[in-house]
């Protein structure tokens, strides 16, 4: 299989492509554990910018009524936001905001083995 532009870095490759080439990396790579999908990006220096960047994400088009998620973050150079815990809570409390607004139930969003894991990364 080929990839044009893979790079790479520190714990993984990073490529840019259409979803469904990612989904052949995934199924047919021999190495890949996972393979991350970047649903977007926004500058978040403090709490509020944090909530309202990961709020703004159109979260409907990846998770349905009956989806599960859970969000791992990593700080690095960000001094408002330094507990990682806390980072992953205000992101998954955007997203259930988000969806409590499309008329999803925060009971049906269950936190056990997970099929789409989110990663939260403030720099």
């Amino acid at each position: 299989m080929r990839i044009a532009g893979a790079k790479g870095d520190r714990g993984g490759v990073w490529f840019e492509g259409p979803l469904d080439m990612g989904m052949r990396v995934c199924l047919h790579s021999r190495v890949a554990v996972r393979v991350l999908v970047r649903l977007g990006t926004f500058d978040a220096a403090d709490q509020q910018s944090l909530y309202a960047g990961a709020r703004a994400i159109p979260w409907r088009d990846w998770l349905t009524a009956t989806s599960s998620f859970a969000v791992d973050a990593n700080i690095r150079d960000t001094p408002a936001l330094t507990h990682s815990g806390y980072v992953a809570l205000k992101v998954k409390d955007a997203v259930v905001d988000g969806q409590m607004l499309s008329r999803i139930l925060l009971s049906q969003l269950k936190a056990v083995e997970p099929p789409l894991r989110e990663r939260a990364a403030a720099e």
